[in-house]
This record gives C-alpha cells, structure tokens and sequence, in this order.
C-alpha cells in the first residue's frame, strides 16, 4: 500500500505539473531527448548507443546534472539488472559479481577508467565534473573487455580538454552539514595542445547518530586531476592524465540492527567472552537503524592514491593503432567498533578476571596495479570492420586484518598451551584476530572481433579472446585464545594470576594446528588459469530506426584465493550467455530498447563458514552450477518537447542449481544443506525506476522540475535463502528543480534526495559468533536536502 501511495503521489504531481505549464510560455527551443546521439565506445570504437548490438546503458555528464544521478548507488537504482553494494564495495550485474574482496578474489564486473581496468568500482561514482560518460555494458563481455568481465563491464570516461577556454565552479550546500565544492578549469596551450586542471572537496557531517561518541558516516574527500593532450601531428595524438585523491572520514559500514547478545558467555567459535554477556542495555539500532551506541568512533582514511593514464593513438593506412595504459596506488585504513556497544568492562561471572568490551576491528591495504593494451582497428567504409589486441595487467597487494582488545592486558602474554609458560612473543597491539596477506597478480591476453555486413540490413560478428592469469600469494595467521576459568583446572586463570595471558593458536590448511604461540603460521598458495572466450552475434536493421539482435557470448573469470580461508583455492568461473534485443526509436516521441537473456553459469565461487578448532573460518568453494533468466526495458518518452519520462524495469530469476551441501553457521541444527534452488546474492527479481521530467520556458531561462521513483525488490546476501540474510525491498523518492540560465552561465539546484525517509539495505553481513551472528547492515542515506550553484564560462 505505501509503494502505492508513493506512485501516485509522483503521479499526481507530475499531472499538476503538466497542467500548470499550460499556463506558462514553453520554450519553443526545447530539443526532445528522443533520437539523442550519445555516443559509446562499448566496443572500443565511437559508435551511436543506439546502433551498439549490445545491452548497454549510457548516463551523459548532462543527463546526470539534469536528473540527479549523482553517486554510483544512483547509477545502480538506474541501471536494469544492476546492484551495488557500497562497503564493501561489489558490483552486479544480473546476479553476476564478487561475493568476497579479500585478496586473491576478483570482481566479476570489470571496471574501466579510461580505458585502464581496475578493480576499485567507487571511481563510477565521481561527480560529472570530471566524467564525461559512464557506460554500463550487461552481459559477458568475453571479447574485447576479457578481464574479470563475466558479469559486465562498466566504462568511466573522462571530460576531456576543450579547445577553447572554459572555466566551471560548483557549491553545493545541504543538510548535514554538507559542503562540496568542485571546479575546473580547461585552457589551450597552443593550436595543438590543450590543459585541464580541475579539484573537488566533499565533506558532510554523521547522519547516523552515535549516543557514545562521534556521528558515524562523517565524510572528507578530496579529488584532483590534470590533464595534457596534444595533436602531434595529423595522425598522431597523445592524451595524459594524472589524478589523486585523499579520504579521511568515519565507516558507514556494520551497524548492527540485532538486539545485543546478552545470554551465551562463550560461544563455541568465541575466542575471548562475550562482551555483552549480562549487559542491561539495549542496542539502540535494534529500533532504529540510524542510531548507534559506539565508544570507538573509527576511521576510514585513504592516503597516497596516484594514478597515471596515457593513450596514443596513431592513425595508417586505414588502421588506427591505439596504445591505453595507465598505473595508480594507494593506501588504505579503516578501523571501527567491532563490538558495536559502549560497554567498557565486567568481572567474569561476576567475581573473576575484568572482561574488557571494547573490541576494535582494523583493516588496511596497500595496493599497486598497472594495465596496459595495444589494439588496430579498421577505419575503412568496407562491409568488414575488425580490431585485434594484446592486454597485460599487474598487481601487488598487500593486506592485514586485525581484531584487537585493546584493553584486555592479557593478550599482551602469549602462554605455551601445553607448559603454560609465556612463550616471549610479542602481542604488541593486544591482538586476539592477526592475519596478513600478499599477493602478486598477473594477467595477459590476446584478443580480436570481427564485424561483417552480409547485406545493408544484416551483420554478423565474431570475436575470440585467450586470457591467461597467474596468481601467488603469501598469508600469515594467528589467532589468540584467552578464555577465563575456561583452563582453569590447567591452573591458567585468576586461579594462577602470574601466567594470566592467552594460548595462541594457529591454523592452517598446510600445517597441524599449533598452540605453542611461538608465532603466526605461513602459506604460501599459487595457481595458474586461461581460457578462450568468445561471441557470436547477429543483428538486423530493417530500417534507420530499428536494430534487432541475437547472439551467445561467454564469460571467464581466474580462478583465485580466500588467503584467510580454510580451504583458499578456487577454480575459475565460466559463463555461457544467449541475448536477444531490440532498440526502437518511434518519431520523435518514443525509444524503446529491451533484452531478454538466458545464463549457465558454472563454478560460482562461493565463500562460506566453517569451524575450526575453536575459530569460524572462512571456506572458498566453487559452487557446481547456477542458471539465470531475465528480461530488461529501458523507456525515453517525450510526449511534449518539454515533457519527459524515463522509465526502466528488470525481470531476475536467478538461482542456484547444482550446489550442497553446506552448513549455514548461523543455523547449525539444519546441518548440511541443499542450495539448490536457492536464489543467487544479490539479485533482486523486479527492480524499477520511473522519472519525470518538464521544462518551464522563461525569457531568462529553463526551469526544470524532476520527480523520480526507484524500487529495489527483496534481495539475500547470502546463499542461505533465510529471513536473517534478506535485505527486504525499497523504495526511494527524489525531487530536483533545476535552474538554467539563458546565457548558459549559470545554474541553480535545489533537491530533495530519498524524501520519504525510508531505510534500506546495500550490504548485509552476519557477525561473530559471541555477537549471536547479528545482523550487520550498511545503509543508504536518509532524506538529504540542498541547494547548488553552478557558474561556467
């Protein structure tokens, strides 16, 4: 009943608003967005989106300013068959993805920054200051984008350096405290070169209150960028971008909607007691999931990012040589509240040992990678069209993951288990949770397409890729038991205060199980994978404004590591897709573009939970088979030249066909389990969106006024298809009213982003086992509110 309300309520304004213009002098230079050209490079070379035989949506610097698309959550609410999980941050696309980001695990829907992969999807977000398009490609894209593209590809394409001189300014003020500023500046060096040079800072205030300590969900972010481009010649041109950015902030992620676990003193994956064991308060977002009770506030900081592009593209013969590279590193930390609660300390049962509550989860990367590809292409007018590659990428890595007690001194004395003596080794930082890991990375491949016109209205493609992926990687894990009265008929607890200290244990797939605590076991794990991939496809144009197409493409992704699991290793993934669509344009008014899809998809890598010794460990296992089945509408109607709607829906059916047995940790009593059947992570079943849009014509300007609707339907986030792993389905209302000057000088906003309030879900994760596996959950903003300013010349 209330998604209904919502409905009509953009219904009935859209239908004031319409009525009121009557009364207004529409602006007879209004250009329908109907038969728009956006230009795409989805298949490496500039095409028309709507002559582009492959389901693909494109979101314009323009079109985003005009309708709001502001973050990378906007673009997911948009996009058919797209989800996006912000911490951590995975990409979907039609129930394909990654269901893990520790080191070794690869996304499923590849990313690209101008040209260069990356595994990191927040550069999708970046404001339209800076990005001139970005492009989502459904589907594997086994042939001219091979790394990691199973699921999809998405295409982040910068503004480029204008030939004349233009300068833009941006202010946006709001609630919470929000303030980001943005400019640019782009100016010609000389008839041939050209500069841009542009910044931002976003900052904004907690919106999820802490009643023990700082507002969670504070941001501060910096962005800058130059760039140089140069026509060297009349065939040569030469493009270079340098970016960096710095974050310091508080986590928006893990807020725990469960009540605390107040009952079980020591669980039997628990490593230290529990620290809400007998606590009288309550967890404030149990009720309210925007409202915490956190004596840690934490930190997410991002330090030392620099990144470098180039492409070069020459130009012979009818064949254009194009060189795309581009190498970029960072630092990250973020550490948070583990044990989401205020309580400082209790005496076990009440006459023992302090139990120090306080329990801090740190998490740190740093992270080097370089990508590099070299493609011909055809540029001839002949009925063939053909462009063949070679791609190398790189990557380092280097991650720790560390739960400490930082008030717990015991930690701080690893005891020998069997003689109970201290064992000398330090625990400086009172870990009871240490683990390290490293990874090399390697990737290279050769590809080639080709496209062939059989008649004027029919055109076959053919395109095959080999990938070949090598991975090597290092771990180190300890873990530290301390576990009052639990050893206390070995004479270990407050009944021999002088050897207080923790057993540290160590487990590993390739060791026996020590719990000397003389140091942290070591692995070493390598694989190597390739493959062939390749699509087939077929497409009809009856006419200038009609493309029908068909074809079956596959999908690889390497297989790779949990380097904190149990069992780490996995085999590599692979897809085989059947598409068919079509892209309509109908006069002036109507477009239409729709997809239908079928997949099999063989050996999803799947972590799941395993107990071990004491300690819940991950397992990384490849589940045998899943099958998926979806349907995908994109709608631009233009009744008026001042009337607009965006409309776009998805169908998902995706579930699991071939995969048991696997025990849910958090459910143990229903033991080994069959998934089959079971729907797949993050694949909502419907999912729309629905925008409207009209334009005021005045003497001095165009004001237009935005009314949107977007609907995420239930989805899990695990493979255990129970209420404990559901994220229930949301809506989201935005309104904007958008300000253009006559002159083109100058904009105002002002928005009215999720008005109704409402709280949803993009990530959900299980807790710890002495938390009683809680629900944790990271949540979409609440209603924000503001004005912005934009001023270009």
């Amino acid at each position: 009943m209330k998604k209904q309300v919502l409905l009509s309520g953009i219904a009935s304004a859209a239908l004031l608003t319409i009525s009121s213009a009557h009364a207004q002098d529409a602006t007879e230079e209004a250009v329908s967005v109907v038969g728009e050209v956006i230009t795409v490079t989805s298949e490496r070379r500039e095409a028309d989106l709507q002559d582009v035989a492959v389901a693909v949506s494109a979101y314009t610097s323009e079109r985003r300013e005009t309708l709001g698309i502001l973050t990378t959550q906007d673009i997911a609410r948009l996009t058919p068959g797209m989800s996006y999980s912000e911490f951590p941050n995975r990409v979907f696309l039609r129930g394909v993805g990654r269901f893990l980001n520790t080191p070794g695990s690869d996304p499923g829907v590849a990313t690209y920054a101008d040209g260069v992969y990356t595994s990191e999807a927040s550069v999708i977000g970046l404001s339209s200051l800076f990005v001139e398009r970005v492009e989502v490609l459904r589907g594997p894209q086994g042939t001219l984008y091979g790394r990691n593209s199973i699921g999809g590809a998405v295409n982040v394409v910068s503004r480029r350096p204008s030939d004349e001189q233009e300068f833009e300014f941006r202010q946006t003020l709001g609630n919470y405290g929000t303030s980001i500023t943005e400019a640019a500046l782009s100016v010609p060096l000389s008839d041939a070169a050209r500069m841009r040079v542009a910044g931002s800072s976003n900052r904004h205030d907690g919106y999820i209150r802490n009643d023990a300590g700082a507002d969670q969900a504070q941001a501060d972010v910096r962005f800058y960028e130059v760039q140089l481009e140069a026509d060297l010649s009349d065939d040569l041109d030469v493009w270079v971008r340098y970016y960096g950015s710095v974050a310091d902030s508080t986590p928006t992620t893990g807020i725990q909607i469960d009540p605390y676990e107040t009952a079980t003193y020591f669980g039997s994956s628990s490593l230290l007691p529990s620290p809400t064991f007998g606590y009288a308060g309550a967890n404030p977002a149990a009720t309210d999931a925007f409202t915490v009770s956190h004596d840690y506030d934490g930190q997410y900081r991002l330090d030392d990012q620099h990144a470098v592009t180039a492409a070069v593209t020459y130009e012979f013969d009818g064949i254009r040589m194009r060189y795309t590279g581009g190498w970029q590193t960072y630092d990250f930390f973020q550490d948070s509240d583990f044990d989401r609660s205020s309580r400082v300390s209790y005496p076990a049962f009440g006459i023992g040992p302090v139990v120090e509550a306080g329990r801090i989860e740190t998490i740190t990367e740093d992270k080097e990678f370089s990508s590099h590809e070299l493609n011909l292409s055809s540029t001839g007018d002949g009925p063939m069209q053909w462009i063949t590659g070679l791609y190398y990428y790189e990557e380092n890595t280097e991650q720790s993951y560390d739960i400490a007690s930082p008030n717990q001194a015991q930690l701080g004395t690893l005891l020998n288990s069997f003689t109970l003596a201290p064992t000398g080794v330090a625990n400086p930082a009172l870990n009871y949770v240490d683990l390290g890991a490293e990874l090399e990375s390697t990737s290279w491949a050769a590809f080639g397409q080709i496209d062939y016109d059989l008649t004027p209205q029919w055109r076959l493609t053919a395109g095959l890729r080999y990938t070949s992926d090598e991975k090597h990687g290092r771990e180190t894990l300890q873990y530290m038991l301390w576990a009052p009265f639990v050893a206390g008929s070995l004479g270990y607890g407050p009944s021999a205060p002088a050897v207080e200290g923790a057993f540290a244990s160590c487990c590993a797939l390739d060791a026996t199980p020590s719990l000397t605590g003389q140091g942290p076991n070591v692995r070493d794990v390598s694989g190597e994978w390739d493959g062939f991939t390749g699509r087939i496809g077929l497409q009809w144009r009856p006419d200038d404004d009609t493309l029908v197409y068909g074809g079956v493409s596959q999908g690889y992704k390497s297989g790779g590591f949990n380097l904190y699991a149990f069992t780490p290793a996995v085999a590599e993934e692979q897809l085989i897709a059947w598409e068919v669509g079509l892209k309509q344009t109908i006069g002036d008014t109507l477009q239409v573009n729709a997809s239908a899809f079928l997949y099999d998809y063989q050996d999803l890598q799947i972590p799941v939970q395993v107990l071990s010794g004491p300690v819940v460990r991950d397992n990384f296992i490849n589940a045998d088979e899943a099958r998926s089945a979806g349907l995908e509408l994109e709608v631009i109607w233009a009744p008026s030249p001042n009337l607009e709607f965006y409309g776009t829906y998805s169908y998902l059916n995706s579930e699991f066909t071939d995969f048991c047995c696997t025990v849910d940790l958090a459910n143990a009593a229903a033991g080994a389990q069959d998934l089959d059947g079971a729907t797949m992570p993050q694949s909502p079943e419907h999912k729309f969106n629905l925008t409207a849009l009209y334009r005021f014509g005045f003497d001095a300007g165009d004001l237009n006024i935005v009314g949107s609707y977007s609907y995420v339907g239930d989805q899990y986030f695990s493979p255990f298809n129970t209420e404990r792993y559901l994220s229930p389905g949301s809506g989201q209302v935005d309104w904007r009213a958008v300000w253009e000057s006559a002159s083109g000088h100058y904009d105002l906003v002002g928005y009215i982003r999720n008005a109704t309030d409402e709280v949803a879900y993009n990530g959900l994760e299980i807790g710890s086992a002495d938390s009683g596996f809680a629900r944790r959950v990271t949540l979409n903003p609440p209603r924000t509110y503001g004005i912005e300013l934009r001023v270009r010349y």
